[in-house]
């Protein structure tokens, strides 16, 4: 698992994300990617995140970074379905490691014990299946996004 933090990860950010484009505040990109491989499956709304964040940034450079990392398909923020495009905007995405082992490789729990999560195990779950969909959606004219209301939720909508 640290082989995959340390070599991988950080090599993919560096040098497709880093190299690629202007990037500022590299260390809240950074910092952004692990929060949301930590978060995958969740709904973070762009104004906590900076209180997760060491070096925050505004909403517009966050969202610009979740951008980014999307590109190198190493994370990205789903957002909620909604008929109106203004409404479409406003809405906090749902963080989604693009690949199951990047959401896994920071926490180290084994196998078994991360079945004996019920919240982890099935927001685990939930990226497999979001990753296989937004794998498959890159490229193609469709998009992905999630719809909640109250305690109801639709994982992903294509």
């Amino acid at each position: 698992m640290a082989d995959i933090i340390d070599s991988l990860m950080e090599t993919t950010v560096s040098s497709d994300v880093l190299v690629m484009r202007r990037v500022d505040k590299p260390a809240l990109l950074r910092r952004l990617f692990e929060l949301g491989c930590l978060y995958s499956g969740q709904v973070l709304s762009y104004q906590k995140m900076p209180g997760q964040l060491q070096d925050a940034g505004n909403t517009t450079t966050l969202a610009h970074y979740l951008n980014l990392l999307e590109g190198a398909g190493l994370i990205m923020g789903v957002q909620k379905y909604a008929g109106q495009k203004v409404r479409l905007k406003s809405s906090s995405p749902k963080l989604l490691a693009m690949n199951r082992a990047l959401m896994s490789a920071n926490l180290r729990l084994p196998l078994d014990e991360a079945k004996r999560l019920p919240d982890f195990w099935g927001r685990l779950v939930e990226t497999s299946v979001g990753a296989s969909i937004a794998n498959a959606a890159r490229g193609r004219s469709f998009e992905l996004s999630y719809w909640s209301s109250r305690n109801r939720e639709v994982h992903f909508i294509i």
